[in-house]
């Protein structure tokens, strides 16, 4: 099913958004964000890592083998609870910064950013010693 990854364009689940490599290039514009699109990938994402830790319970509870790798999932992390909980694409967006900081009054505990780290960086980021995370880069 292609969990360990994000959708690829043209994917009813693509979403601009999870794509590290075009949040990383340019400015996200509001105009552009699809929010069914979104949704989609964000239920993949949460999906993907309910199973990683469904595996690693089993590891740990009851020894029994591994069978996903965290380097192999190259997904970011799941998004602020302010735009999950969102009730429709304008919360969402707004949620997520993509109408500017002003209108982001709801999302008071979270990142207020479009994006969040991806899974990779953020186990290395982990188990590096003296590494931290910076400031309002991921929340709890």
């Amino acid at each position: 099913m292609g969990l360990t990854q994000q959708a690829r364009a043209g994917h009813y689940a693509y979403s601009v958004l999870h794509n590290s490599q075009t949040t990383q290039t340019a400015p996200i514009d509001a105009r552009s964000f699809d929010w069914h699109g979104w949704l989609e990938q964000e239920k993949r994402n949460r999906t993907m890592y309910l199973l990683l830790l469904t595996d690693a319970a089993m590891v740990m509870y009851f020894n029994a083998p591994a069978q996903f790798d965290p380097l192999e999932i190259r997904l970011m992390l799941p998004a602020d609870d302010a735009a999950w909980d969102a009730r429709d694409e304008l919360e969402c967006a707004s949620a997520l910064g993509l109408h500017g900081p002003q209108a982001q009054a709801k999302n008071i505990t979270g990142t207020r950013r479009p994006t969040q780290p991806g899974m990779r960086d953020a186990i290395r980021t982990l188990m590096e010693p003296a590494a931290a995370f910076a400031p309002s880069s991921t929340n709890a």
